[in-house]
């Protein structure tokens, strides 16, 4: 899973891109933070760890890096908009919503370079989106490599 993550952050930001071009930081269309994660994902992930309490225990404790899960009680209540921005900024939250998109899904995650970046393209950046395995093979070259 840690080599998906990172080679989704590769290809979907080159490491570096926290708001996805061309949208505007006024609203919250498109994608942000380094795994550019969008609002509809965001949403979704929130009902996800709404009916799954022991996942969002175990999400809070990772995010915070101590037992106590409250700050993650409040997230469904916080504007979709404040929390797009805090993933603009906090990587830790990033990764964790780009983790959470890809837990929904029961197919495992496959080992390899391009089993991976089949994976990533049928259910990070889908059909509708304009990457290729081919951008991810050579986005985790250029940015990864062997580290």
């Amino acid at each position: 899973m840690a080599d998906l993550l990172l080679g989704t952050a590769a290809t979907e930001s080159a490491l570096k891109h926290r708001r996805q071009h061309g949208f505007s930081w006024r609203n919250n269309g498109g994608a942000w933070g380094l795994w550019q994660v969008e609002s509809v994902s965001v949403i979704d992930s929130l009902r996800w760890l709404a009916r799954n309490p022991a996942a969002r225990d175990r999400a809070a404790k990772w995010l915070f890096q101590q037992d106590s899960a409250e700050w993650l009680y409040v997230f469904p209540n916080v504007d979709v908009g404040v929390m797009l921005r805090l993933i603009s900024g906090w990587d830790r939250l990033a990764v964790l919503f780009a983790r959470l998109h890809y837990i929904k899904f029961s197919e495992a995650v496959p080992d390899g370079l391009d089993a991976q970046a089949a994976y990533w393209k049928k259910y990070y950046n889908t059909t509708a989106g304009k990457g290729t395995t081919d951008k991810y093979i050579r986005d985790w070259h250029r940015h990864i490599g062997e580290y």
